[in-house]
């Protein structure tokens, strides 16, 4: 069987979003960026390691993502040394959110990080918190952490910037997920009008059977795969 180049292109484009990341350029995360590890508490690091100060009020988190469109949310533990999900989650169960879910396009950006804002009991001048990014592209939940002491005199450098923070601080920090998976942190969009609703798959391409058939047998070869085809 012989492929276009177009299915070639898609195929590739598939695989690629397989290898999908986000990774985080302030503050400092809890250890050195492990892509492998992305879909696991903390990005596979389970105790504090590298805590740095952050502001108590007006502060923000930087990061780039290989995906162009996603939700993202931030959780908050006020728990010294969080080492599951369990300790991001509030007595009922739900996530302890700082900034609600929200989605949006782009593959850098900014987000607005106002712990006092949030309605979490602990917040105050000095106390240590971890701070734990959720990225979903559309192929699965990513996660980021990082552990900070919050400091009401502390300034973020000049050159760390921020034009357009997106991002607020949850309507219902208590507010329960929508479903549980495997244990970890549930991911619920939060829309313009303050619903929420669980994050929807992508169709198939509608490109024609033939196509979605050669694609889909690409993907199940993956990358090395799809060389051995070009190749032979």
């Amino acid at each position: 069987m012989k492929l276009t180049s177009s299915v070639l292109v898609t195929a590739f484009a598939a695989v690629s979003v397989v290898n999908a990341h986000f990774s985080i350029t302030f503050p400092g995360v809890r250890g050195p960026f492990n892509e492998d590890n992305e879909p696991q508490f903390c990005d596979g690091y389970t105790a504090p390691a590298n805590r740095t100060r952050f502001p108590l009020t007006n502060g923000f988190i930087t990061w780039e993502a290989s995906h162009g469109s996603w939700t993202i949310g931030v959780l908050l533990s006020t728990s010294t040394s969080p080492t599951s999900f369990g300790n991001f989650h509030t007595s009922s169960g739900g996530d302890q959110l700082v900034v609600g879910y929200f989605q949006g396009t782009g593959t850098s950006g900014c987000i607005r990080i106002m712990p006092t804002a949030a309605g979490i009991s602990g917040i105050q001048n000095g106390s240590n918190v971890t701070l734990q990014m959720v990225f979903d592209g559309g192929d699965g939940r990513l996660y980021q952490c990082m552990d900070v002491t919050l400091d009401d005199q502390y300034r973020i450098p000049t050159d760390v910037r921020c034009a357009n923070p997106q991002g607020q601080p949850p309507s219902n920090s208590s507010s329960s997920p929508s479903s549980t998976q495997s244990g970890s942190s549930s991911l619920v969009k939060t829309g313009t009008s303050g619903g929420t609703s669980s994050p929807t798959s992508t169709g198939s391409p509608s490109k024609g059977g033939a196509v979605v058939t050669a694609v889909n047998g690409l993907l199940g070869l993956g990358l090395a795969g799809v060389l051995a085809v070009i190749l032979a």
